[in-house]
C-alpha cells in the first residue's frame, strides 16, 4: 500500500474508536506494514482519579488493506486474540480522502453496543483475576511491588509506640556503640544518599541551608511535604503530590512510570486529597 496511507489509517481507526464509546480512552499504536496492509493496535482503558493506572486494558487490532492487495480500501479489526474478523465500511470523498461510514455495519456488531461489548471484556478479565489466575506480564513483574496497607490510625499508633520506647532505645544504642570496636561501628552517613537528597531538595525548591542535614528518604519526603503543606492540614491534592514526587525522585533512579505507579499506593479521602503521614511511611520501602 502507498506509505501515505499509514497516517490515514491511524486517523480512521481513531474515528471508529471515538464512535464506540465516550467512557473509554483509546491509544493507537502503529505496527508497520506487512501482508499487504498497515497494522495498528487500539488500546481501550478506563482510568479514574482513584485508579489513574488502569488494571484492565482491552486490545483491538486493526488492519487497513489497500493498494494492490484490495480492489477497494478495507478496514478490518478483531478484539483481543479472537478469530472473528470484523469490517468497518469505508467511503471515498470528493477530495479523494477515505472516511468511515456511520450507522449499522454489515460486517460487525449491532450499532450502539460496542461500549457494552468492551464492558464484557473488562468483566471477563476481572473475573479471571478474582479466581487467582496469574495474568501478570513480564513488564508488570518488573514494576514496583504492591504497597503495604497503612491507615492514618495505624500511623498514629506507631508514632505513639515509638515515642514511648525512644529513650530506652537511645540508651541501648549508646551502650552498644561504646562497646563496639572502632572498625565495627556503622557509618553515620551514606555519601551517595546524602548527595541524592541534596539534589532532590534543590529540585523541590528548598534551599539546603534552610534545612538541617538529612540522612534518609523518609526525612526528605517529610520535609518536602511539610514545605508544600502551607496550611498544616496534613493532606495534599493528588496533582500536588504527583508534582512533588516528579521533582524530587528522579535522582533516586525512578522513571516517570515508576512515580505514577508509586502514586497508586497513596490513599485518597473522599475529597481526593492524599494524607501525607501514611504515604511518607510506606513510600521509602516501596522506592528502595
Amino acid at each position: 500500500p502507498p506509505s501515505e496511507l499509514e497516517a490515514e489509517g491511524a486517523r480512521l481507526v481513531s474515528e471508529v474508536a471515538s464512535l464506540w464509546s465516550t467512557k473509554y480512552l483509546h491509544t493507537i499504536r502503529h505496527h508497520g506494514c506487512y501482508d499487504g496492509a498497515f497494522h495498528y493496535e487500539c488500546l481501550f482503558s478506563c482510568p479514574t482519579n482513584e485508579a489513574p493506572v488502569p488494571s484492565v486494558v482491552i486490545v483491538v487490532r486493526f488492519a487497513l488493506v489497500a493498494g494492490s492487495s484490495a480492489a477497494r480500501p478495507r478496514l478490518l479489526f478483531r478484539f483481543e486474540e479472537g478469530d472473528l474478523l470484523h469490517e468497518w465500511a469505508l467511503g471515498i470523498g470528493d477530495d479523494g480522502r477515505l472516511f468511515i461510514t456511520k450507522g449499522q455495519q454489515e460486517g460487525s456488531l449491532r450499532d450502539g453496543v460496542f461500549e457494552k461489548y468492551l464492558d464484557s471484556y473488562v468483566r471477563e478479565k476481572e473475573t479471571v483475576r478474582a479466581r487467582g489466575i496469574d495474568l501478570v506480564t513480564p513488564f508488570e513483574e518488573s514494576r514496583l511491588p504492591p504497597p503495604p496497607m497503612c491507615t492514618h490510625e495505624d500511623a498514629a499508633e506507631e508514632q505513639e509506640e515509638s515515642s514511648e520506647s525512644e529513650e530506652p532505645n537511645e540508651a541501648e544504642a549508646m551502650q552498644h556503640s561504646e562497646s563496639m570496636a572502632p572498625d565495627e561501628k556503622v557509618p553515620q552517613e551514606d555519601p551517595e544518599m546524602a548527595q541524592a537528597i541534596k539534589e532532590a531538595l534543590k529540585a523541590a525548591g528548598l534551599a539546603c541551608d534552610m534545612v538541617p542535614p538529612l540522612t534518609s528518604l523518609s526525612e526528605l519526603l517529610a520535609n518536602v511535604f511539610d514545605a508544600a503543606d502551607e496550611d498544616s492540614a496534613g493532606e495534599l491534592p493528588h496533582h500536588e503530590v504527583a508534582r512533588l514526587l516528579g521533582a524530587t525522585l528522579p535522582g533516586f533512579g525512578l522513571e516517570e512510570w515508576d512515580i505514577h505507579l508509586l502514586l497508586t499506593s497513596a490513599q485518597e479521602n473522599d475529597e481526593g486529597f492524599i494524607e501525607c503521614q501514611p504515604f511518607i511511611q510506606v513510600a521509602p520501602d516501596i522506592i528502595q
